[in-house]
């Protein structure tokens, strides 16, 4: 994308109404959410998927998430694989 392209791109609306006051829209985007969360969980290493448990839903520290994976806190991360 030139920087032209990004100038003259559309910002969506923002939204008027609060999609989680519907019962049936708010189970809609906790079903997406969720789905979104497996497919991620999917793609990661099982190293990968240790860090992103223990850091994002049990909040642990980089020296614990390290210790906890037998790995430095300084380790580099593994390299990003390209999406096909």
């Amino acid at each position: 994308m030139h920087l032209d392209d990004a100038a003259s791109a559309t910002v969506p609306e923002p939204l008027l109404t609060d999609p989680y006051q519907d019962p049936a829209r708010s189970a809609e985007l906790a079903d997406s959410v969720s789905m979104a969360a497996l497919l991620l969980l999917e793609r990661l290493s099982p190293l990968e998927r240790a860090v992103f448990v223990l850091r994002e839903v049990f909040g642990f520290g980089f020296p614990e998430v390290a210790s906890a994976v037998g790995r430095s806190e300084r380790a580099p991360p593994p390299p990003l694989e390209a999406s096909t």
